[in-house]
């Protein structure tokens, strides 16, 4: 069994070659899924049906406007492809990855006394998510 240190993750955007996305601090992959109520009338527990699934990735890291190739190709409205390496892009074992593309629905910096300039991305991804 493969565990992952958080210190190892890496998120890549773009398309070959990919880019690195600088700064990271934490990133997080959610997938869900939409359910379609099949209950009749006669029965006496409601019963459903899976639909579709959809997913959404959001990105922290420390500001760094000279990432150009990788923060800032996460600009609101931009759709990129991603690459998710949960345990880092080691080579031995096979590394993890997620991969799918997104469409970038909200970005913001924030600063505050006593820490560095930090940016978060949130994304909805559109079509596949593979790797989970």
């Amino acid at each position: 069994m493969a565990t992952y240190k958080g210190s190892s993750g890496i998120v890549k955007v773009g398309s070959s070659p990919e880019a690195t996305i600088a700064e990271i601090t934490s990133f997080s992959v959610e997938v869900s899924g939409d359910t379609i109520e099949d209950t009749q009338l006669t029965d006496t527990e409601r019963t459903f049906l899976f639909n579709k699934s959809s997913w959404t990735a959001t990105f922290e890291a420390h500001y760094d406007p000279t990432d150009t190739a990788g923060q800032g190709a996460l600009d609101v409205g931009n759709t990129v492809s991603i690459i998710v390496f949960p345990g880092g892009e080691s080579t031995s074992p096979a590394p993890a990855e997620l991969t799918g593309s997104v469409i970038v629905t909200g970005k913001s910096i924030s600063n505050a006394d006593g820490s560095t300039t930090t940016v978060s991305i949130s994304s909805q991804g559109t079509g596949t998510l593979t790797g989970i």
